[in-house]
């Protein structure tokens, strides 16, 4: 997050803890409310099922010591109107799609609802395709997959970058040409 808000991103306030005090504070100071976010592992073992965690929104009442055994990241939620998905390349290419959906569930975390989501090319504002590319130059990632929320005033908010993130649904399903991005990226790399 750090290399985001260096590149020029506009990031959540968020903070990684395993203070019970301090995430309470956070999440009590979050006037638009507050989402708990997995750093790791998604995948957890509860009453002898294998579930995913993804990003829930949480009030500082449902904060107790579990928090101390690992860090945990909290975040402002953004009260957004889509999210999107950028794959960008260090030769230039940046390719976005805007995720809808009318699920609620789906709205809080896209990856809830993949059977329920449109996807349709976006146009991604200039100053964000230049902090993408910053953003893959400041860590020297050969092209990587952004996620973003959008508010209502048209605000990217970074979310994260995965340099090995899923994109081949998005290039069927919008036609947008990805798979070429990457594999130019790919030969380069190898010719030099």
């Amino acid at each position: 997050m750090s290399v985001a808000v260096a590149a020029g991103f506009k990031v959540p306030a968020s903070i990684l803890t395993t203070e019970v005090d301090q995430a309470v504070r956070f999440v009590d100071a979050q006037s638009g409310g507050a989402v708990y976010k997995t750093i790791m592992h998604k995948i957890i073992s509860e009453e002898n099922l294998v579930k995913l965690v993804h990003t829930t929104p949480v009030t500082s009442s449902m904060i107790d010591h579990r928090i101390g055994v690992t860090p945990h990241l909290f975040q402002h939620n953004v009260d957004k109107v889509f999210d999107a998905r950028i794959v960008a390349t260090s030769r230039g290419v940046c390719l976005g799609v805007a995720i809808h959906t009318d699920n609620p569930a789906a709205r809080q975390d896209w990856t809830i609802g993949h059977g329920n989501l449109v996807y349709e090319p976006v146009e991604i504002p200039d100053e964000i395709v230049r902090r993408c590319r910053a953003y893959l130059a400041l860590l020297r990632i050969e092209a990587g997959a952004f996620d973003f929320s959008v508010d209502s005033d048209g605000t990217w908010w970074f979310l994260e970058i995965n340099p090995g993130g899923a994109w081949a649904w998005i290039a069927e399903e919008t036609q947008l040409p990805i798979a070429e991005a990457i594999a130019d990226v790919l030969m380069e790399g190898r010719a030099s």
